[in-house]
């Protein structure tokens, strides 16, 4: 089976706990297939600084193809969790549900 992800990556900086992801939706997808034994690839634009650098690199490090990738045309996106933030993405991603307020 072939998968491509199509779209997003970014880097989630994690300051106060001193660790940096690489990822996305369409990265995870194109890494997670890789992972289940599918020729992955990952088709967008990755950015030409050192945080696109650790994307190109973790993709490749995962086996996916990145050949039809542009690079380099502008900064990759980032983000930068802390305090709670960073507890519930390190949590697995998962987040609390709202509760409905009584009206």
């Amino acid at each position: 089976m072939r998968v491509c992800g199509v779209g997003d990556n970014v880097v989630d900086r994690y300051p106060d706990l001193g660790v940096v992801f690489p990822g996305g939706g369409a990265c995870n997808v194109a890494v997670h297939a890789g992972r289940l034994g599918a020729d992955a690839a990952y088709l967008d634009s990755i950015g030409g600084d050192a945080a696109g650098d650790l994307v190109r690199h973790s993709l490749a490090s995962e086996g996916v193809g990145i050949r039809w990738s542009r690079y380099g045309r502008r900064d990759e996106p980032q983000r930068v969790l802390r305090g709670r933030h960073a507890a519930r993405r390190q949590a697995g991603g998962a987040r609390r549900p709202r509760t409905q307020r009584s009206r």
